[in-house]
């Protein structure tokens, strides 16, 4: 069967001499659109070298080029009528004698090409421009780029640097931001205010370029209506004063409300307290009286006083009425300044951190990914120098294509628009024809990946086009909703839902557009069910009051757990009872399979444990947190015991571990009335007991394998010498092999970028955040889980989706998601 042309859409979004904007459903050919237009560009003249293709993943860049390499490698081998056909499907050009020949040439032309094709992230792009022209960028010719691990450690160094600095003379400041911040959050919050600091860097440092770092917190004052500098005690010492209210009117209320009810009573004796107060002890009085107006939340109070209380003296409901007013400002006004004051000192912890951020980076000769856009940016800015770097990059860009342009932030567009600012002005414009060309779909930017705002898209496109319809040539938005992917009852649905209630759409298009789809396999079966919710359990009320010594160990039922081993019985129903894939008429495979989750949450390890139980093949997570995950937890406490022995704590946890396999009685045996180390206990202990002995003897090949071994070497003798991952599978199950793997694998690119210390393995592993990010394209013949935002332009026969009901995670670090 022959493969399709394009469609009209298609054909028009690919056209060598259009700038444009491609709308892209999901399914609807977004990467087969982008490579066809590079191949066009290539075939109607364009010199593949004058090509800048940017991207945001490494992965998408690499299956861009083995897409356009595999289609260039086929044509070099077609004969004549054959390769006429191919690019006429695939290009829409109609092939003369001198575009075959050209077209059979590209294959070893791009190879040729010493930097090979410019199909590369944006931070790769901005690293090679700024390697290019370093010394007009301010920077050390050279510099190294940081990689994510790398950045996340310097990061955690900058914050503990910036703790310290609490503790000195010069840090008098932090500490006072710290004492406010601290007051605001828990012992467990705490940690994810700082990384969220961490995360927003870039947004911190282009507020402090914006007004200067003096000049930040007065305009963080006047955006919030405050003074600058306006202060809790200063307003509250304004607003209890005598000539703040109508004294006279709120004591004679006092007393009536004295008069009246008990409830009354209460209110009046808090309206007296406060006004027969001195104005400076006030202040302390104030919670209490204004509660007498207000409700714990900050609303007005509907009824303060009865109607006969108010009968008896009609004066005082306009008293009522006007302080109650009063207080509803004066309220208002103090939550704006504990705003700017807990945000005041959130900005003095961030910039202090990212003082000591940037200090180390520069020790270093170090950049980060944060670091090259933004230095690109300013490099393309500078009046006297960006139009030298754009002359001579001038003749190497004609075209420039951006993919996934929907996770595009400002600053990026801002590097685009700056080497595209000749395309449409001057001589740039009357040379040659030269186009800009986005793809994206901003209803996939809901995850604000990299600080990505939808909206962006449009405006990005609207001074695009601005500049092209200048220049007289032109631009145009094609919208591609024809899907290739879905069936019919799924886009049914899709568009069900949205289309239900009039506005619902309104949140799929940044410029309401009215989004429908359309589907190419008209015919063809589908089938969308929907299941029951699975409920949480409810509470039996066989709870007692008093604590109870956990002695049962009791089964877990969850909404969650039961909603994995729901769905992996029907997978493991579908593949043993050999249900027919009919769309390509065989059996069900597990691969053949995707579970979709919104967050990584517990659900996923139910499935997971719940698919191996079964038998069926399982792909794992597509992410992983290692220090999460309990056999590294295991082996990182048995590093830590290697290489200190001594540390009481950390032995007894590992002789409690699948490793020794203790019960509370042994350590308990080994552990009360020592007076030593636990260490010296045990090698006391060993002497006469031969289950100590055995301890002692696995424990100390573990310690000198920690002085000898590297790390992978060191993790492999205990994991398959030692047996720790039978023993670590026998207690903890079989889905303990994935992370033990992943821990191996960074193992070893630690011990290639950096000295092979235990050590310094360790805390990188601990410290550095360490999330393994894994392909599941590559899973072959299992079911994949991944997140709905990780499984952008993947596809699978069935899909599940498993948490529609949950609650919308606000966060924006990616880690949550």
């Amino acid at each position: 069967m022959s493969k399709p042309r394009m469609t009209p859409a298609q054909a028009r979004a690919t056209h060598p001499a259009l700038t444009a904007w491609v709308g892209a459903s999901a399914g609807t050919g977004k990467t087969h659109v982008l490579t066809a237009r590079v191949l066009r560009l290539m075939l109607t003249g364009t010199d593949p070298e004058n090509l800048v293709c940017l991207t945001f993943t490494k992965a998408a860049a690499a299956e861009m080029k083995n897409r356009i390499f595999t289609e260039l490698g086929r044509w070099t081998m077609m004969p004549d009528m054959v390769l006429r056909a191919e690019i006429e499907r695939r290009t829409e050009e109609i092939a003369n004698e001198d575009m075959l020949v050209r077209a059979r040439q590209l294959f070893a032309y791009v190879l040729d090409l010493s930097g090979g094709l410019q199909i590369q992230t944006f931070h790769s792009f901005c690293q090679a421009l700024l390697g290019r022209f370093p010394l007009e960028a301010g920077m050390a010719p050279g510099f190294e780029g940081i990689d994510e691990a790398v950045a996340s450690e310097m990061m955690a160094g900058a914050r503990d640097e910036m703790l310290a600095l609490t503790r000195t003379a010069q840090g008098g400041h932090v500490k006072a931001a710290l004492d406010i911040v601290a007051g605001l959050v828990t012992e467990n919050t705490f940690d994810e205010v700082i990384d969220r600091l961490s995360f927003e860097a870039s947004t911190l440092l282009a507020a402090e370029r914006a007004y200067t770092r003096t000049g930040l917190v007065p305009a963080l004052y006047r955006t919030l209506g405050l003074r600058s500098g306006e202060s809790l005690g200063v307003v509250m010492g304004g607003a209890v004063a005598d000539s703040a209210f109508d004294v006279a009117g709120v004591r004679a209320l006092g007393v009536a409300l004295l008069a009246g009810t008990a409830a009354e009573a209460k209110l009046g004796q808090a309206v007296t307290d406060f006004t027969a107060a001195d104005e400076a002890k006030r202040p302390d009085l104030f919670a209490a009286y204004s509660l007498v107006y207000l409700t714990a939340t900050g609303g007005a109070r509907a009824r303060i006083a009865n109607k006969k209380t108010l009968e008896g003296n009609p004066a005082l409901e306009a008293v009522i009425e006007k302080e109650q007013a009063r207080l509803l400002r004066l309220d208002d006004r103090l939550k704006r300044i504990k705003a700017a004051e807990a945000t005041t000192a959130l900005l003095t912890l961030g910039l202090a951190q990212l003082d000591r951020y940037k200090a180390l980076k520069d020790e270093r000769g170090m950049v980060d990914f944060d670091d090259m856009i933004g230095r690109a940016v300013s490099l393309l800015a500078q009046g006297d120098v960006a139009p030298w770097i754009l002359f001579k990059l001038d003749a190497q860009v004609d075209h420039i294509l951006v993919d996934e342009a929907q996770d595009t932030n400002r600053d990026q567009w801002r590097v685009v628009e700056a080497l595209t600012a000749e395309f449409f002005s001057g001589e740039g414009a009357s040379d040659k024809v030269r186009t800009v060309f986005a793809v994206g779909d901003a209803k996939q930017s809901i995850f604000s990946f990299q600080r990505a705002d939808p909206r962006e898209f449009v405006a990005a496109r609207d001074r695009v086009f601005g500049r092209v319809r200048q220049a007289a040539l032109t631009a145009e938005t094609v919208p591609l909703n024809l899907s290739f992917r879905s069936g019919g009852a799924v886009l049914a649905l899709v568009d069900a839902v949205f289309h239900r209630e009039a506005d619902a759409w309104h949140g799929l298009s940044a410029d309401l557009e009215h989004v429908t789809h359309d589907f190419i396999r008209q015919g063809h079966g589908g089938l969308v069910e929907l299941w029951p919710l699975e409920a949480p359990a409810p509470d039996d009320g066989s709870d007692v009051p008093g604590w109870v010594p956990p002695l049962i160990q009791e089964k877990v039922d969850d909404a969650e757990g039961r909603a994995a081993w729901r769905i992996a019985r029907r997978i493991r129903a579908m593949i043993a009872d050999q249900e027919i894939l009919e769309a390509q008429a065989r059996p069900i495979e597990a691969g053949d399979i995707l579970v979709l989750v919104r967050r990584r949450t517990a659900f996923v390890d139910h499935l997971v444990r719940a698919l191996k139980y079964l038998r069926v093949p399982v792909a794992g997570r597509d992410r992983m947190v290692l220090t999460d995950e309990l056999p590294v937890m295991d082996l990182l406490a048995l590093a830590h015991a290697a290489l200190l022995p001594t540390d009481d704590l950390m032995l007894a946890t590992v002789l409690k571990s699948p490793f020794i396999g203790f019960d509370d009685d042994a350590l308990f045996d080994l552990a009360h009335g020592r007076k030593g180390a636990l260490w010296h206990a045990l090698q006391a202990k060993a002497k006469t007991s031969p289950r100590f002995a055995a301890a002692l003897s696995f424990l100390q090949d573990v310690v000198r394998g920690a002085d000898l071994l590297t790390p992978f070497e060191f993790f492999s003798h205990v994991l398959t010498e030692l047996g720790g991952r039978y023993k670590l599978a026998a207690r903890l199950g079989d889905e303990v092999h994935d992370p033990i793997d992943e821990l191996l694998e960074e193992a070893l690119r630690f011990e290639h970028t950096g000295t092979a210390s235990l050590q310094a393995f360790i805390h990188r592993v601990e410290h550095g955040g360490t999330q393994i990010k894994r392909d599941m394209e590559a899973a072959g013949g299992a079911v994949r889980i991944m997140t709905a935002h990780s499984a952008k332009g993947l596809q699978a026969p069935i899909v599940f989706l498993s948490d529609l009901v949950g609650m919308p995670n606000t966060s924006r670090d990616g880690r949550l998601l």
